[in-house]
C-alpha cells in the first residue's frame, strides 16, 4: 500500500506541476540543458537559440517562459507539504537557481501570427503550465491570449502580424522576459520587444531556424556581428534523443542540398538569399509526358522587346501545374527588338505546331503594356491584364513559393509534394531563373524586393500565371 500511495502522490504532483518532470536533453556537441546558461552571464540582454527543425529549441524557450512567469519559489501543495516545482525543474536539469527570478512575473511569448500561435506555441505552453492555470482567449486566432498562473504570474501570447498592423500593440507593457518563436518581420518589432524589458532588467530569448539567407536583416545585424550583449547557442537535430533519427535523416535528405545544414543544424546557408529556396531541379523538373488535351491550360506573358517571356502550364485534375513550354526572347542591345506583334505571332505558331490551336487557354499578361494586350486581341490572341496592387509582387511570390514547397510549412517534418513542376527541357530559361532569383540587399526598414540584377522575366510570367489562377479560384 505504501508503494501504491507513493505512486499516486507522484502522479498527482506530475499533474499539478508537469514542468518539474521535464528532462532537457544533453550531448557533448550541443545541449538543451546548457543552452540557457548565457542568461546568467552579466551583460547578456538577448539569447538566440538557433537550431534545425525538431531540435527542441522552441520547447526549451517555452519551458523557460513558464518557469520565469511563475518564479523560482512557485509551489503546489501536496500531502507531503509544499512542492517547489520550478526549483525542481532547475535542479533536475542542473541549472543555476539565479536563472529564474523570485516571485511571479509577466512574460511575453511572440509568434508570427495568432493562428500559428494556436497551432504551435499555445499547446506547448498549456503542456507545461501548472494545474489551476486559467487560459484566456486561448483558441482565438485573431487576438492576444493569456495564461494566468495560480500564483499571479502570466504568459501573454503576442503576434508579429499585430505589430506590423499596429506597432502600438507592442508598447506600454512592463514585462519580466520575452520569448520569441522565429524572428519578427522587422528590426523595429524586435526593438519594441526589448524595450519592454528595461524596467525589470529582463532578457529576451529568440528560438529560430534561420532560412532567410545572409541578406536578411537578422543575420546581418545580429548573428553575423558578434555583439557582446547577444549570446548565440546552437542545437543540432542529430543530438536530440527524443526524435526518431532515421526519420530525421530521411527528411534532411529530401530538402535541397543548400538547406540541409540550416534545417539540421540551424546554420545560415543561403548566401544568395534565394527567393524560391524550395526549388530544386532534382525534385521539380520531371520527365516529359504527353499532356492530356482535357487538362486546363494557363499562359503567363511578360512583355519586353528584348526580354519577353511566355510560359505555358497545364493543370492536372489534382491541381498540380506542369510547365510544358516557354518562349524566351533574349536579345542583345545590338540586335533588333522583338515587337509585341512578333511575339504574339510566334506564340500562336508554337501553339498551332503543337496541335493546340483548338484548345481554350486562360492567358494573363503584364498590365503595364495595355497597348500590347490590345494588339494581341486584334490578332485573336485573347489575354487578361494581371491585377496589380500594393504588395502584389510579394503576394504573387508567396503563391509561387507555396506551390514549390516540399515540406509541411508548420512543422517542416513532413514531406509534401510540390504543386508546380517543369517538364524536362521544356523551359530551361525559367529553370535557371528560378534557381538564381534572389532578394535585393535592402536597408533596414525597406520592404524586401527582388534584386534588380536578376533575370526575372520568366519568374514574372510564372507569377502572373499562378496569381491569375488563384484569382480564378484555383488553389
Amino acid at each position: 500500500m505504501t508503494r501504491l500511495r507513493l505512486l499516486e502522490e507522484h502522479r498527482d504532483r506530475r499533474r499539478q506541476a508537469p514542468l518539474a518532470y521535464s528532462r532537457l536533453w544533453h550531448s557533448a556537441q550541443t545541449s538543451q540543458r546548457t543552452a540557457l546558461l548565457p542568461l546568467v552571464v552579466a551583460g547578456i540582454l538577448m539569447l538566440a537559440i538557433v537550431g534545425g527543425n525538431r531540435t527542441g529549441k522552441s520547447e526549451l524557450a517555452i519551458q523557460y517562459a513558464v518557469a520565469c512567469a511563475a518564479g523560482r519559489d512557485a509551489y503546489v501543495d501536496t500531502p507531503r507539504g509544499r512542492f517547489y516545482w520550478v526549483r525542481e525543474w532547475l535542479r533536475t536539469n542542473e541549472l543555476p537557481e539565479e536563472l529564474i527570478p523570485l516571485g511571479p512575473g509577466r512574460v511575453w511569448v511572440g509568434s508570427p501570427t495568432y493562428g500559428s500561435a494556436v497551432e504551435q506555441i499555445r499547446p506547448k505552453l498549456k503542456t507545461w503550465c501548472p494545474d489551476g492555470t486559467e487560459f484566456r482567449s486561448w483558441d482565438s486566432k485573431t487576438a492576444e491570449a493569456e495564461a494566468q498562473l495560480p500564483n499571479g504570474g502570466a504568459v501573454v501570447s503576442k503576434a508579429y502580424s499585430a505589430y506590423d498592423a499596429n506597432p502600438q500593440s507592442w508598447e506600454g507593457a512592463n514585462v519580466r522576459a520575452c520569448v520569441l518563436d522565429e524572428q519578427p518581420n522587422s528590426r523595429e518589432n524586435l526593438t519594441a520587444a526589448m524595450s519592454r524589458l528595461i524596467d525589470q532588467r529582463g532578457q529576451l530569448i529568440i528560438a529560430l531556424t534561420h532560412l532567410r539567407g545572409k541578406q536578411d536583416w537578422f543575420y546581418k545585424d545580429l548573428l553575423a556581428k558578434g555583439e557582446t550583449w547577444l549570446a548565440i547557442q546552437r542545437l543540432w537535430g542529430e543530438d536530440n534523443p527524443w526524435i526518431p533519427q532515421d526519420r530525421r535523416a530521411m527528411f534532411i535528405a529530401s530538402v535541397p542540398a543548400w538547406q540541409r545544414a540550416s534545417r539540421d543544424r540551424g546554420e545560415t546557408t543561403s548566401p544568395e538569399g534565394r527567393i524560391y529556396p524550395w526549388f530544386d531541379r532534382a525534385t521539380h523538373v520531371v520527365d516529359r509526358f504527353p499532356v492530356p488535351p482535357d487538362w486546363r491550360r494557363w499562359v503567363g506573358i511578360d512583355w519586353g522587346g528584348r526580354t519577353a517571356h511566355i510560359v505555358w502550364a497545364a493543370e492536372a485534375p489534382t491541381g498540380k501545374l506542369y510547365v510544358y513550354r516557354e518562349l524566351a526572347i533574349r536579345r542583345s542591345t545590338v540586335e533588333p527588338a522583338c515587337s509585341d506583334q512578333q511575339l504574339v505571332a510566334e506564340a500562336r505558331r508554337l501553339e498551332a505546331d503543337a496541335g493546340e490551336a483548338h484548345l481554350g487557354y486562360d492567358r494573363v499578361a503584364d498590365c503595364e503594356s495595355p497597348g500590347a494586350i490590345e494588339e494581341a486581341w486584334e490578332q485573336g490572341y485573347l489575354c487578361t491584364p494581371i491585377e496589380k496592387f500594393d504588395g502584389s509582387v510579394k503576394f504573387g511570390i508567396e503563391l509561387v513559393d507555396a506551390m514549390l514547397c516540399t515540406a509541411d510549412p508548420v512543422s517542416f517534418a513532413t514531406r509534401i509534394e510540390p504543386r508546380i513542376y517543369l517538364l524536362r527541357g521544356a523551359a530551361p530559361v525559367l529553370e535557371e531563373e528560378l534557381e538564381c532569383y534572389v532578394w535585393a540587399d535592402t536597408r533596414e526598414g525597406q520592404k524586401p524586393k527582388p534584386s534588380a540584377g536578376c533575370s526575372d522575366h520568366g519568374c514574372d510570367a510564372l507569377r502572373y500565371l499562378v496569381q491569375y489562377r488563384d484569382m480564378m479560384g484555383g488553389r
